[in-house]
């Protein structure tokens, strides 16, 4: 029995075959990706809006959607996604699909905070607040409880 040889693949992980939908998926996203830089795009949203189209497609066809008409983000105010960098990337990844179309919908989490001496929790606006400082004692030992998140709230589908 004469043994196969199998090539090492480093874009697709050790000893695999790359399926033709994942080749056409990674050079979409290379010539998206080579298409922003030249222009001098921010690219941070293109790794969040491909894992959020992830768990879109994954709960689609778990629930046998033939469209996904929206879909709803909560994204924290400290994040830096931009909405519009957000739909124009979902938009170029989402091409093709049951969710090609698809508008986000997002809203936005207050940056809420929690006093490390008292507990006591606040939120911050960041538009007025230049130091983040407890309301309550003064104190400017705090953590962040929440702003920082993304996920997907709901979807809208036929």
């Amino acid at each position: 029995m004469k043994k196969r040889k199998m090539k090492r693949n480093k874009e697709f992980g050790l000893f695999t075959k790359p399926s033709r939908f994942k080749v056409k998926k990674l050079v979409r996203t290379f010539s998206l990706v080579s298409e922003c830089l030249q222009k001098g795009f921010a690219m941070h949203e293109l790794p969040v809006i491909n894992s959020i189209l992830k768990v879109v497609l994954r709960h689609a066809v778990d629930n046998k959607v033939k469209k996904v008409v929206a879909v709803h983000l909560q994204v924290g105010e400290l994040s830096d996604l931009e909405d519009k960098w957000m739909q124009q990337y979902f938009d170029y990844l989402a091409k093709g699909g049951i969710a090609d179309g698809a508008r986000l919908v997002i809203e936005r989490t207050p940056v809420v905070m929690k006093c490390s001496d008292c507990e006591f929790s606040y939120v911050v606006d960041l538009k007025q607040e230049k130091a983040m400082v407890c309301p309550e004692c003064g104190s400017e030992k705090s953590s962040l409880l929440s702003g920082r998140e993304y996920f997907v709230k709901n979807l809208e589908a036929i």
